[in-house]
C-alpha cells in the first residue's frame, strides 16, 4: 500500500475538550431569558388608550366647552371633582 503522507492523529487533538466557566453559563442563562421575555412581551397586545386617561380628557374638554363635567354628553358623577381636598 502507498502512504499518502497523512498521519493519523489522536481523537483528543481533533476535538479539544471545551471548559465552560460558571460566569459563561450564567451569562447564557441571562441572555436566553432576556430573549424569551422580549419575544413574550411583543406578543402581548396593549390597549390603545386607558380608561382613566380618556375620562380625564373628556371631562377637561367638556369643562372648557360647556363648563360642566360631561363624558360623551352625559353628566359624570366623579367624586374628585365634587369634593376636592
Amino acid at each position: 500500500m502507498e502512504h499518502s503522507g497523512v498521519q493519523a492523529v489522536g481523537r483528543s487533538t481533533v476535538l479539544p475538550r471545551v471548559r465552560v466557566g460558571a460566569a459563561t453559563l450564567v451569562g447564557l442563562v441571562v441572555g436566553v431569558s432576556a430573549v424569551v421575555r422580549i419575544v413574550a412581551g411583543t406578543a402581548k397586545s396593549t390597549p390603545n388608550y386607558f380608561v382613566d386617561e380618556y375620562r380625564f380628557f373628556e371631562i377637561a374638554r367638556s369643562l372648557v366647552q360647556t363648563g360642566r363635567p360631561f363624558v360623551r354628553g352625559a353628566d359624570t358623577h366623579y367624586p374628585a371633582l365634587l369634593e376636592p381636598c
